[in-house]
C-alpha cells in the first residue's frame, strides 16, 4: 500500500518511506510516532482529526505516555519533512479548537498494487545505510547510559567540591531530587511523575536523613517514542557521598 501524495511524493505507511516518485535514493524514514501521526492524517484525508484522536490513536494504543505538547513537537518535524519534498505546498493545516488536517487541497492518490511491486524490496538497499547511520548514536546513547549507570556512584562520591552542576527537580520529603541536565519546563511534570514512580516500583526509603536523589532521563521519553531511565540514591556524609544505589530501566 502506498499513496501519492500533492502529485510531489509517495508514502508507504507500513514502514514510514517518504520519496519522489522515481527517485527511490531519495526516501526519507519517518520514526514510529511520525509514521503514526501521517497514517490517520492520510487516511481522514481533509477531515479535522481532534488533539484527543491523535493522543489515543498514537500514543495509547501503544501503550506510550502523549501530550499536546508531545504532538506539537511531532506536527512540526512532519510539516518540516514534507516540504522537503514540496516546499510550496503546505501538507499539514492546524484547525483552531480542534486539532489538525491533511490539506484538503492537495490530491491522495491511492496506489494500485501492481504500481507497488516493483519498489518492494527498494527499502532494503535504500534503508541500509540509514540505519548504519544510526548505529554511532545509538552506540554513544549505550555508553553513556552504561557509564552513568555503574559510575554514577563513584562520581558522586569523588565530587564533593561541587565540580558536578545538578539542578533541582523536586523532592521526596525534604530530601531533593536533581537532575544532571536541564530540563524544558514543559516536562517537569511527567519527569517528577516518573521519577516517583520509580521510587515505588523499588521500594526504596522515601527519604532519610542525608539523603539525595540524582535523575537522568532521555529525551526520547518526553516524544512518546520510550528510552531509558536512571535513578540513583544516595547518602551523604559531611558533604560526601558515601553510598550510593543506582536504579535503571533500558527500556521505558
Amino acid at each position: 500500500m502506498k499513496y501519492l501524495i500533492a502529485n510531489a511524493l509517495i508514502y508507504r505507511p507500513e514502514d514510514g518511506v517518504l520519496m519522489p516518485p522515481g527517485r527511490e535514493e531519495e526516501l526519507v524514514t519517518l520514526t514510529a510516532t511520525a509514521n503514526a501521526i501521517l497514517s490517520l492524517l492520510v487516511e481522514r484525508h481533509g477531515v479535522a482529526i481532534e488533539r484527543e484522536t491523535f493522543l489515543s490513536e498514537v500514543w495509547d494504543s501503544r501503550g506510550l505516555r502523549g501530550s499536546n505538547s508531545s504532538l506539537n513537537q511531532y506536527i512540526s518535524i512532519l510539516r518540516k519533512t514534507l516540504a522537503i519534498f514540496a516546499p510550496e505546498h503546505q501538507f499539514i493545516i492546524t484547525v483552531p479548537k480542534i486539532g489538525f488536517m491533511l490539506n484538503s487541497e492537495l490530491s491522495v492518490q491511492r496506489q494500485s498494487n501492481e504500481d507497488e511491486r516493483p519498489t518492494v524490496n527498494a527499502p532494503r538497499a535504500t534503508t541500509k545505510p540509514k540505519k548504519q547511520r544510526w548505529l554511532w548514536p545509538a552506540l554513544l546513547i549505550l555508553i553513556t547510559l552504561t557509564h552513568f549507570a555503574f559510575g554514577m556512584g563513584k562520581l558522586l562520591v569523588e565530587s564533593a567540591d561541587t565540580r558536578v552542576d545538578v539542578l533541582p527537580l523536586t523532592k521526596v520529603g525534604q530530601c531533593p531530587i536533581y537532575t544532571l541536565s536541564p530540563l524544558p519546563e514543559a516536562w517537569h511534570e511527567e519527569a517528577i511523575s516518573m521519577a516517583h514512580r520509580i521510587l515505588q516500583r523499588v521500594r526504596l526509603p522515601a527519604c532519610q536523613p542525608n539523603t539525595v536523589f540524582y535523575f537522568f532521563v532521555q529525551d526520547s521519553i518526553f516524544y512518546g517514542e520510550g528510552g531509558r531511565v536512571v535513578l540513583t540514591r544516595c547518602v551523604r556524609n559531611a558533604g560526601k557521598a558515601v553510598t550510593c544505589h543506582t536504579q535503571y530501566y533500558y527500556e521505558w
